[in-house]
């Protein structure tokens, strides 16, 4: 919920879906080697030269501050703009744009997360980077944010491990010199990511989703990293950088997840909705204002759904409450523009067997999703199923509300 008016400081909810991007990050021990990106939802295969990388590595970054006042802490200090600019000028011009934009977030973060790290450079060996997701690319389920987390975790916690071996366990500050300090809780191995690990990483993911997306809200990526349910603006201020809130205690529900198979572009349809408040601001203010009444009262609704859950009353009112909320919402997206006729013929189908289907995401293609309220007669879902897939979209059931970043399978290389 709050699709596009969270851009405009109105309160939305997101909920991470029982769906993983993998990333597997494999040291390589021997010199000379490449460093290697093998980006499978894609079917790219990047190989850059070791001598090249430690070249971008060590090249000063445009800043906003002084060179003394950053660290691997403070991401936002990067000149944004600037930096994706020479990043995309060592990058051939003949990639296809999701590739290009891919293999510049790569750049970014390998280029600006080791920059300001006291780490030799014999304690940078190459590495061989391989990403995989059940997630559609650029269909509006957050793949590009998962993949952000993804890479801003793995090279985060590779810092700490060399970091570890480097100066020890315990807190150190990891900074070279005339950077500013940034004292970490180095371990020898794995232990969970801590609040403040995630906190870091979050904030490079979402330097990573601004060279995807142009201006996002930040709420993907935080729903990535922390999972569960985050709900955005939750407390209106004047600063221009939303704020966030981890949702605790909120049912995990069953959701119907189709794919209309119409590709989109995020940045495209934010300036479609900005072209159209320039024209009449009144008029979106009052859409814009009906999406935050509805978020908020969805927000009300899960919660109120918890509570009942949990001392065992039927649940079947709040959920057609809460379809009744999507329903709103689902047409005021259409009235901004951001709907297509292939979303909402998924929204007749679904109507055809009482289910109520939303899109998520920018819209304009992409996903829409039904909740499946557990009184749902399951001959109706199956063969609302089977009509979607009749008319050519892809469906699945999907669980959300579900876990965040994590770390797992480590092995030795």
């Amino acid at each position: 919920m709050g699709e596009h008016s969270v851009l405009y400081k109105k309160v939305g909810i997101a909920t991470a879906i029982g769906r993983r991007t993998r990333l597997e990050f494999r040291e390589i021990h021997s010199k000379g080697e490449d460093f290697l990106v093998d980006l499978k939802s894609l079917d790219w295969v990047q190989l850059w030269k070791s001598d090249f990388i430690r070249k971008v590595i060590q090249t000063d970054k445009p800043l906003s501050l002084e060179k003394a006042q950053f660290s691997l802490t403070e991401p936002q200090l990067i000149d944004h703009d600037k930096f994706l600019t020479s990043i995309r000028e060592n990058l051939p011009t003949d990639l296809s744009q999701q590739i290009s934009l891919t293999l510049s977030g790569v750049l970014y973060l390998v280029s600006a997360m080791f920059w300001s790290v006291a780490l030799d450079e014999e304690d940078l060996l190459p590495f061989k980077i391989v990403l995989s997701s059940e997630l559609s690319v650029g269909a509006g389920t957050g793949s590009s944010a998962s993949f952000s987390v993804a890479l801003s975790s793995a090279i985060y916690h590779y810092i700490k491990l060399k970091a570890s071996s480097k100066f020890g366990t315990g807190m150190h500050n990891i900074s070279a010199p005339g950077f500013a300090p940034c004292t970490l809780d180095l371990l020898p191995v794995y232990s969970g990511f801590s609040k403040v690990d995630k906190d870091i990483i979050n904030k490079w993911a979402y330097c990573i989703e601004k060279v995807m997306h142009g201006k996002p809200s930040g709420l993907d990526n935080t729903v990535c990293t922390f999972g569960g349910a985050v709900v955005i603006n939750a407390n209106p201020t004047d600063s221009k950088v939303p704020n966030f809130e981890l949702l605790e205690s909120l049912p995990s529900l069953r959701v119907v997840l189709v794919n209309s198979k119409v590709p989109r572009n995020t940045a495209v349809l934010v300036k479609k909705v900005a072209n159209l408040y320039a024209l009449c601001p009144a008029a979106m203010d009052s859409v814009l204002n009906s999406m935050d009444t509805v978020a908020k009262e969805f927000i009300r609704l899960l919660q109120k759904l918890q509570c009942e859950i949990n001392f065992g009353k039927n649940t079947e009112l709040v959920y057609s409450q809460l379809e009744g909320l999507m329903d709103i919402q689902q047409g005021l997206l259409t009235s901004i523009g951001v709907s297509h006729i292939r979303l909402d013929e998924i929204c007749h189908l679904g109507q055809a067997k009482n289910l109520h289907f939303k899109l998520t995401g920018a819209g304009g293609g992409g996903f829409a999703f039904a909740l499946i309220p557990p009184n749902a007669a399951k001959e109706m879902v199956d063969q609302c199923l089977l009509d979607l897939e009749a008319n050519g979209f892809q469906v699945q059931q999907v669980d959300i509300n579900a876990k965040g970043l994590e770390l797992s399978n480590l092995v030795e290389s």
